[in-house]
């Protein structure tokens, strides 16, 4: 087994523990977006409604989430990220796979609960040893290269999953979206290296004390920082968004557009999954060029990112024609992930090493609480509530204002003046 601790990290050993992290980031999507493949053949099995869909594919995962994040945050910052990695990732997979044995909505309901409880230790602790594994000229491209784990877990639950759903049912889907997540759990114990805290800072940080204090600074450093404050208010708005319109675009297509499950998780695939990928890759190397480590202007390219996802949303919803639609999605998903991999490295950058993970926790529990748990749901009660025939439609475009309010927020946040900032914490 390699040492749990390395004092330095050459260059090798840290783009294979991206790759790591990345396959972990993968699993972690499918085992999320599997109960948003299979919303049509639950509602049908259970007599479900609308809002029950998206209580059980957002807001359960995402409240419960926000109520374990900052907690395992903190454990990210005082213990072996690569162990918590471990433990958390092993959780949520087999509880994934017990889900295909529900026979209720109640059944389904706690197991998605007990998934979000464990992935709320993922992300923060990931991006953690991210940050120094890589400096921070290549934070953005590494943090994109990281979430592309969404994209392609999207393409394999949506592709595969859908196949999976179509031949052997929708409890299959969960058991196969679960079970691989355990080999890589040990894998992690054998392989991942973790990473010396601080290793890419010029400066030193002391990694000593309490937790409450540890929580006090990560709060104080966001209130005196407008410009963390707008990443962490922002990032969860473009979340509320993307959730909401991507977790309900297979249902929409089948609906909207009479596609069966195979051809709408086809082309979900073939656009959160591909086009999302190619569009993270993109977005991620060109904010490396053109912002050079920057916030400021990190977040300016967020803003403009975010604004063409939302009117990419706009068209996929309200085109006649399920050619036009499809060509909407593809455009759209070009775009909708950029907003993680530039506003992650943004706060990043701005963020001491030694309450980073804490930081990023907090981050987290906005972006799902609001985002992964709001979104769904806020579409699945918005359709319930407008009924008729293209009740979800409406709610879905309803949803795209969100996507407005996270552009301003980016926006404002670029003008914030850093040298203001750094007076007031000074």
């Amino acid at each position: 087994m390699t040492p749990d601790r390395a004092p330095s990290m050459s260059r090798g050993r840290a783009w294979f523990g991206l790759a790591l992290l990345t396959a972990m980031m993968t699993l972690n999507q499918i085992d999320r977006r599997v109960a948003s493949l299979v919303i049509e053949p639950l509602k049908a099995e259970f007599g479900l409604t609308d809002s029950q869909l998206g209580m059980l594919t957002g807001l359960a995962f995402g409240m419960v989430y926000a109520i374990t994040a900052i907690p395992l945050g903190l454990l990210a910052d005082r213990m072996s990220r690569r162990n918590l990695l471990a433990i958390v990732l092993a959780l949520w997979s087999a509880l994934t796979a017990l889900a295909g044995l529900a026979n209720s909505y109640a059944h389904l309901l706690l197991a998605r609960v007990g998934v979000g409880a464990a992935e709320a230790g993922a992300s923060p602790t990931a991006v953690s040893m991210i940050t120094d594994m890589f400096p921070r000229e290549r934070r953005a491209t590494a943090v994109a290269i990281f979430q592309t784990g969404i994209s392609l877990g999207s393409f394999l639950c949506f592709l595969v999953g859908a196949w999976i759903v179509a031949e052997y049912g929708w409890r299959m889907a969960f058991v196969a979206a679960g079970l691989p997540g355990i080999p890589l759990a040990i894998a992690y114990l054998f392989f991942l290296r973790e990473p010396e805290r601080g290793a890419q800072e010029a400066k030193k940080f002391d990694f000593s004390g309490n937790w409450r204090q540890r929580l006090a600074d990560a709060f104080g450093f966001i209130r005196r920082d407008g410009r963390v404050m707008c990443i962490i208010v922002g990032a969860a708005l473009l979340a509320a968004a993307n959730t909401g319109v991507l977790g309900w675009f297979a249902p929409f297509l089948m609906r909207e557009h009479d596609l069966d499950i195979k051809q709408a998780g086809l082309v979900i695939a073939l656009g959160s999954g591909v086009c999302g990928g190619i569009g993270l890759i993109f977005t991620g190397t060109i904010t490396d060029r053109l912002a050079k480590g920057d916030p400021g202007r990190m977040m300016f390219l967020c803003a403009v990112a975010a604004g063409i996802t939302g009117l990419f949303s706009v068209w996929a919803v309200l085109a006649a024609t399920v050619g036009m639609t499809i060509a909407a999605i593809m455009g759209y998903s070009l775009f909708c992930y950029a907003f993680l991999g530039i506003s992650y490295a943004a706060l990043l950058n701005l963020t001491p090493p030694h309450y980073r993970g804490t930081v990023i926790a907090i981050e987290m529990v906005m972006a799902n609480l609001l985002g992964y748990g709001g979104g769904p749901y806020v579409v699945g009660v918005l359709s319930d509530l407008y009924g008729g025939e293209h009740s979800l439609r409406w709610a879905m475009l309803t949803l795209n204002l969100f996507y407005l309010a996270g552009v301003l927020c980016f926006f404002f946040g670029s003008a914030i003046d850093r040298r203001k900032v750094a007076a007031v914490a000074v």
